[in-house]
């Protein structure tokens, strides 16, 4: 990366290779596991509407689980978080209370 850069552009251009890296992953598993299902064979240039349709079909529902399980994630991760965060004040609760303050 360029020097003069700033840090919080080093972090954009960093976030946006990390969002790229993902994506290109998606788009491979996504390939892959459709591809396998779907394709008989690849020797006419265009796809048979049954393949078609089953590739369609394939990527939406690939497409919904990996939403559904983001969503389930994040949503671990925001409980986690608020948990963490109730320890805390508990136990700052507790010390308050053993130093009597």
């Amino acid at each position: 990366m360029p020097s003069g850069m700033s840090e919080q552009e080093r972090e954009d251009v960093l976030a946006a290779s990390e969002f790229i890296t993902i994506q290109m992953d998606l788009y491979n598993r996504v390939l892959g596991r459709c591809w396998d299902k779907c394709i008989a064979h690849y020797w006419d240039k265009d796809l048979t509407v049954g393949e078609g349709s089953c590739v369609d079909r394939c990527v939406v529902k690939y497409m919904t689980v990996q939403r559904t399980v983001a969503k389930r994630v994040l949503g671990i991760r925001a409980w986690t978080k608020r948990e963490e965060e109730r320890q805390k004040v508990i136990q700052k609760l507790r010390d308050n209370q053993m130093f009597g303050v």
